[in-house]
């Protein structure tokens, strides 16, 4: 018999599956990083057609903790990432709907300088187009810090702690891959530049990949950084991208690290516990004093990269004074008065459409005919 993708059942929301209302006193908390116009309206049109009221984090915080009470029908929206399509998409539709949302951030991917760029709104008003928007954004991956400050100020835009980096980090000292492009030319490993400190508009195309794992929850190993810089001049000189197109492209490249290490003394190491618990506090407290600082507010809430937490940074978190820390994928336990702060849990931002109202989706028919089909 086949298994279940139990992991991915759970992220299903219960209210999803059977059709069901929510249970008393619950908060849909929805997570998203980047959404089309007409998609993010329709959802948004969603809520207000039905009565829905998107917190902020604040209120969010209020309601869990029991200090607010109403009969209100509430979900919280939350961004991760802080992509520079939160300013340009996200932030004009949710003005124009009057709602609100949380932006989960790594301060260190904010652009430091720079006036608040165009956005959807300078296409309403004939400014720009939107295609000519379009090229701006995939050119300029984050959002700036004056971006933020006008979102902040808004009164629409909570921006909080996403950790520093967004940082993932090597594991072991074994090579399991090679960085390549996909089917569709993007990388397979999108946040391998942050396990070698490395911008992302960094090209490291053919970079050894070891196992990995994020920043929050992993020792380091640190690669060595000349064997590193050798693959990808390798892979430059051997006609750059193109080269993945060779067959046997992979054999050159372990046989290119196989002669490197032979004439080649490597300097790898593996930090020690207490390297991992200051570079885990450091992320967590950096973060926190970097948003404080340039917009001039508390920082007091968290959202796991990749949904992954572990006992020690959860625990730095509590000793920093966070407030609420989102924690997992989990649509079978939706957050709800008097729930753990420090383990609250999100869905993706699609099942919105699946909340209790008129028009809403429901999923249970078409996921029982998928489950018969494989067997059960």
């Amino acid at each position: 018999m086949k298994k279940i993708h139990v992991s991915l059942v759970m992220e299903i929301p219960y209210f999803a599956l059977s059709g069901a209302g929510l249970r008393p006193g619950a908060i849909p908390s929805f997570i998203m990083h980047k959404v089309e116009p007409e998609d993010f309206s329709e959802l948004l049109d969603y809520l207000k057609r039905n009565g829905y009221r998107t917190l902020g984090i604040k209120e969010y915080y209020e309601y869990l903790s029991g200090k607010k009470h109403d009969k209100d029908k509430k979900i919280i929206i939350t961004f991760d990432d802080g992509l520079r399509n939160n300013w340009s998409v996200v932030y004009p539709i949710l003005k124009k709907f009057s709602m609100k949302a949380v932006f989960y951030v790594n301060p260190e991917k904010i652009m430091e300088s720079g006036q608040a760029r165009y956005n959807l709104e300078d296409v309403w008003q004939s400014k720009i187009s939107h295609s000519e928007l379009d090229i701006i954004e995939e050119k300029e991956m984050f959002i700036n810090w004056e971006e933020a400050r006008k979102m902040q100020k808004s009164g629409i835009i909570d921006i909080e702690s996403h950790s520093l980096f967004h940082q993932l980090c090597f594991t072991k000292n074994k090579i399991i891959d090679f960085q390549r492009p996909g089917k569709d030319g993007n990388s397979v490993y999108p946040w391998l530049f942050s396990a070698m400190d490395l911008g992302s508009e960094d090209s490291i195309w053919g970079a050894p990949v070891y196992p990995f794992s994020s920043r929050m929850i992993a020792k380091r190993f640190y690669d060595d950084a000349g064997l590193r810089q050798a693959c990808i001049d390798f892979v430059k000189e051997n006609q750059g991208i193109a080269f993945f197109s060779i067959k046997n492209w992979k054999n050159k490249l372990i046989n290119f690290v196989k002669d490197y290490s032979k004439a080649n003394e490597l300097k790898t190491y593996f930090e020690s516990d207490l390297e991992s618990e200051i570079n885990i506090r450091d992320s967590l407290l950096n973060s926190k004093l970097l948003i404080e600082q340039k917009l001039d507010k508390a920082c007091e809430h968290f959202a796991y990269p990749w949904n992954i937490s572990g006992d020690l940074s959860l625990l730095w978190l509590k000793e920093l004074g966070f407030k609420t820390v989102f924690r997992f994928m989990n649509g079978w336990n939706i957050p709800k008065r008097g729930c753990d702060l420090y383990g609250l849990s999100r869905v993706e931002g699609y099942w919105i459409k699946s909340l209790p109202g008129k028009g809403r989706k429901i999923i249970w028919d078409k996921l029982l005919s998928r489950i018969t089909r494989l067997g059960f």
